[in-house]
């Protein structure tokens, strides 16, 4: 999906049946410091348009926001402003050396 004033990216393990450690997770993103988290895997950051969710899904194409897992995660999604916050390229970075993928940006090859 793409639009004019969001941008869409994702992290997700080499298929559904593998896993990362939600917990390991979390505490990655707790010692970022900036982000605010409601418990269930959806995590915004505290002064920029960014949020991300993680999730275990049995579908990288189908799947929602509620799927979170507190013990495996499989999918990371993630929305921001089309022009992305300067502090994201290097959380894309930090995020990806820490998980061992890049994110990935999602494009909507009709537009």
């Amino acid at each position: 999906m793409e639009s004019p004033f969001y941008g869409y990216y994702h992290f997700s393990t080499d298929s559904v049946n593998d896993a990362w450690n939600t917990g390991e997770i979390e505490a990655f993103l707790s010692g970022k410091n900036c982000f605010i988290t409601n418990g269930k895997g959806e995590y915004k950051h505290n002064a920029h348009f960014f949020s991300l969710n993680l999730m275990l899904v049995s579908d990288f194409d189908s799947w929602n926001s509620d799927l979170y897992d507190s013990g495996k995660t499989n999918y990371i999604d993630i929305v921001t402003s089309k022009k992305i916050p300067a502090f994201a390229e290097q959380f894309f970075r930090d995020f990806g050396a820490f998980l061992g993928r890049n994110v990935v940006e999602e494009k909507d090859e009709d537009l």
